[in-house]
C-alpha cells in the first residue's frame, strides 16, 4: 500500500527588476501577500560589483563597493544588457 504525502504549499516569487531598484513579493497558497525587505526596506538597489577575485555583490553591498571601485561596478544592471 502506498502512503499519500500531501503537496508542499504553494509559494510565488514576483519581482520588479528596476533599472534603479528591485522590488519582491511573496504569495503564499493561502491568499498572503507580503513584500520582502532587505536591510529593513523594500528597495533593493539594482547594482552588481565584480570584485578582483570573482566574487559578486549585489544591492547595496555593490553600492558601498562602488565608492571604492567604481569601474567594476554596474549601479543600474538592467540598462547594461552587454
Amino acid at each position: 500500500m502506498t502512503s499519500l504525502t500531501p503537496a508542499p504549499p504553494t509559494v510565488r516569487l514576483g519581482a520588479d527588476y528596476g533599472s534603479s531598484n528591485t522590488v519582491a513579493v511573496l504569495a503564499t497558497a493561502d491568499g498572503r501577500v507580503r513584500t520582502l525587505l532587505f536591510d529593513g526596506t523594500p528597495p533593493l538597489p539594482s547594482a552588481v560589483y565584480a570584485s578582483p577575485e570573482g566574487r559578486l555583490l549585489v544591492g547595496r553591498d555593490a553600492a558601498r563597493a562602488a565608492r571604492l571601485d567604481p569601474l567594476r561596478t554596474r549601479p543600474e544592471a538592467p540598462r547594461r544588457r552587454r
